[in-house]
């Protein structure tokens, strides 16, 4: 009972010589239901459901609530009071002794929406009653998450598009490199150099450019990943709050058209991890690892003789 929301963020609070209801029976009221009613702690009431029969249609009891308990609750400027709420245990509300057919709202936050089924079949397999439903707030999704999950496929569109093309101008300028530098190569092959260390030379050559351009991409990309995703995400959500929007009265946020008590994601971090340093890194090498083969293969087709006497 102490981690029922309004006691857990402090909104409400338990009066001096009260406890929280231990046995299924008692219960917590508030300090103006009390005063009203002339309740303290130890009194018992009678209460009873808003249906008059079970499902079964046979009539249901009259539950016998002991205060265990009366709390003060301070409501914001704004917020309905609910000073006739009575706390009590789940047990007692359940039994069906007492109760029609219980309603029960709980709010369960997931990682990820695909593990929205796996979630609830692990919950009917603990016991929830078939008689529960689970469902999504997709008003909050769509509104919400869908300008996020559209601002990703923005960024992987634009990273696939900058990769390849990257991939093929590295590969091109690393031919007309060979071309250039034949001379050279020339040199040293008529000098007694193996083919293998030339290649080798040149793959060094591309690694420590590449390895240069990799800290300089890291170092620029820590410092303009937040902007740049500040950026993207302010332009999505704008985007989604340029609809028509409808009157909140309830303290919700009006969104698109409809309202939600949700509030939109106004920030993302955008740090670079470790993960996401290592994924580079391996493109990096990979990309290396292309460019060196295709300055190989092109040295290795020059004959030497040929280079210097051709050296125009």
């Amino acid at each position: 009972m102490s981690q029922a929301e309004p006691f857990r963020n402090g909104q409400a609070k338990l009066a001096e010589g009260g406890t929280f209801p231990a046995a299924d029976n008692e219960c917590l009221v508030s300090d103006t239901l009390a005063e009203l009613n002339g309740l303290k702690p130890g009194d018992t009431f009678p209460a009873k459901s808003i249906y008059y029969t079970d499902k079964q249609g046979g009539p249901l009891e009259d539950m016998t609530l002991k205060v265990s308990g009366i709390y003060h609750r301070k409501y914001s400027e704004g917020e309905t009071d609910s000073d006739n709420e009575i706390f009590t245990r789940y047990k007692l509300l359940t039994d069906p002794r007492y109760t029609y057919e219980p309603t029960f709202n709980t709010d369960f936050y997931l990682k990820n929406p695909r593990d929205l089924h796996a979630f609830a079949q692990e919950a009917y397999a603990a016991g929830l009653s078939e008689y529960y439903s689970l469902s999504t707030d997709t008003v909050a999704y769509d509104a919400f998450v869908r300008p996020i999950e559209q601002m990703c496929v923005i960024s992987m569109i634009f990273l696939w598009v900058v990769l390849v093309l990257g991939a093929a101008v590295l590969l091109i300028l690393s031919s007309l490199l060979v071309r250039e530098r034949k001379y050279e190569i020339g040199v040293l092959r008529a000098m007694g150099m193996k083919k293998s260390k030339v290649a080798a030379q040149l793959v060094l050559e591309s690694a420590l450019t590449m390895a240069v351009c990799l800290i300089l991409g890291i170092a620029l990309g820590s410092l303009l990943a937040q902007p740049v995703t500040d950026m993207l995400l302010a332009d999505q959500m704008s985007r989604a709050l340029s609809g028509p929007t409808l009157a909140g009265g309830m303290g919700g946020t009006s969104f698109g058209g409809l309202a939600t008590d949700n509030r939109p994601v106004t920030h993302i971090s955008a740090a670079l991890s470790l993960t996401a340093i290592s994924e580079l890194t391996a493109i990096a090498l990979f990309l290396t690892a292309a460019a060196g083969a295709v300055s190989a293969a092109c040295a290795m087709k020059y004959e030497p003789m040929r280079i210097l006497r051709h050296r125009n």
